[in-house]
């Protein structure tokens, strides 16, 4: 597949995050623009769900973020990162 975005979505069965590379970014961009569900899967649990709002919006904003950039196109850092902070606050 040609530029997979690869983001990450916890699977709703077992709790895990699981890494997703089968959206390229203008897919994903497209179905953002048209409010279309975004599909993840869990290989161990093979089971198939609509990611959540807010691993939506960091999808968006990677996107946004990286719209002319060059650098590789991982959001499981950004999706980590805004997890970890409420935790931290605690």
């Amino acid at each position: 597949m040609k530029n997979p975005l690869i983001f990450v979505s916890t699977c709703p069965s077992c709790g895990r995050q699981q890494l997703q590379h089968g959206h390229t970014r203008r897919a994903l961009t497209k179905l953002i623009e048209s409010r279309q569900i975004i599909d993840a899967y869990c290989l161990e649990c093979d089971v198939v769900w609509a990611v959540t709002a807010e691993e939506r919006a960091v999808i968006a904003g990677a996107i946004t973020t990286r719209q002319g950039s060059m650098e590789s196109d991982c959001v499981t850092g950004l999706i980590e990162t805004k997890q970890q902070r409420p935790q931290a606050a605690q």
